[in-house]
């Protein structure tokens, strides 16, 4: 085969970018404010909660009147 050096340093060459942005993505998840934003808002809760919606019961006929 020709060209195993080429294929040898192509492959070296991709696994290198893909570590260096791998790396560079993570830098710039880390340097970014959304986390910043997010806990400054969880440790203010509102004031006051609205209440929570709830069920009326379920109203059960007796079994013999189900399947006639």
């Amino acid at each position: 085969m020709k060209n195993n050096g080429y294929r040898w340093l192509l492959r070296i060459w991709i696994a290198l970018i893909s570590i260096v942005t791998f790396l560079g993505g993570w830098i710039f998840l880390g340097h970014s404010n959304v986390i910043a934003a997010t806990t400054s808002q969880a440790n203010n809760p509102p004031a006051e909660l609205a209440p929570l919606p709830t069920l009326t019961p379920l109203q059960f006929s007796s079994p013999s009147n189900t399947f006639q």
